[in-house]
């Protein structure tokens, strides 16, 4: 007899221990399971796809390094330009800036005249860029 007795308490002590575990579970899945989810929707949201404008200006008479620096310092002194990128070789002035950065053909015929080049072309492109905040 004892041993069916002891059977019996090792079986519900067993299944005590069994519903504490799975209770245990539930409450932990009922609890992390919106952190979880908040974090992945916040991690998402920090990333964002955002415009920047891209333009390609050729000019004439970009000879050297220090000339390209005083165009490149003009440049960068316009709001929302972001980064001056100068080829000599080609004559050509790539300028990144944010989306709503326009300029106009006296702005520029003018800003390359008065440092002695000769402007040419402008040419906007807008460009997507993956951020992550």
């Amino acid at each position: 007899m004892n041993g069916i007795c002891s059977d019996n308490n090792v079986d519900k002590t067993q299944l005590k221990q069994e519903e504490f575990i799975v209770t245990f579970l539930k409450e932990t899945l009922r609890i992390f399971t919106p952190i979880v989810l908040m974090l992945a929707i916040f991690s998402v949201a920090a990333q964002t796809t955002t415009q920047e404008s891209i333009f390609e200006i050729r000019a004439d008479g970009l000879a050297c390094p220090y000339c390209a620096y005083g165009i490149e310092k003009k440049l960068m002194a316009i709001n929302g330009v972001k980064h001056v990128d100068i080829n000599l070789k080609q004559g050509k002035v790539l300028v990144t800036g944010d989306e709503d950065l326009n300029f106009e053909e006296q702005q520029l015929k003018t800003l390359f005249n008065d440092s002695g080049f000769t402007y040419r072309t402008m040419k906007k492109v807008l460009h997507a860029k993956q951020d992550k905040k």
